[in-house]
């Protein structure tokens, strides 16, 4: 989406990270590969719109945060899951670079 969006826009101070296969797909030169800052990295992209669509199947959110390092940060985040029967199938913390003991959460 975001590359068929910079192929359409015409302009040539925009740009879209996609695959090398996606960038030829919409006529789009690639200007860098493998822009990852960590070997193992994972892009997942999800598309923020002003009206709420909701796509049969599509039962599945990914939630990314910060919080404080302090005593019952992640609880009161994880007692609200609770407090809305929202089940998680997922929790990764990952240290923030050059920030000791700041963790960014990954739901």
């Amino acid at each position: 989406m975001a590359a068929k969006m910079v192929a359409e826009s015409n302009r040539r101070d925009v740009a879209a990270i996609s695959s090398a296969n996606c960038a030829g797909l919409y006529g789009l030169c690639q200007l860098s590969s493998d822009i990852q800052d960590t070997g193992n990295n994972y892009t997942r992209f999800i598309c923020i719109c002003k009206d709420l669509e909701v796509y049969p199947g599509a039962d599945k959110t990914s939630l990314m945060m910060t919080l404080p390092h302090e005593p019952g940060a992640l609880y009161n985040i994880l007692a609200r899951f609770f407090a809305y029967d929202i089940n998680l199938l997922k929790l990764e913390s990952r240290p923030l670079k050059d920030r000791d003991f700041e963790f960014m959460f990954y739901f």
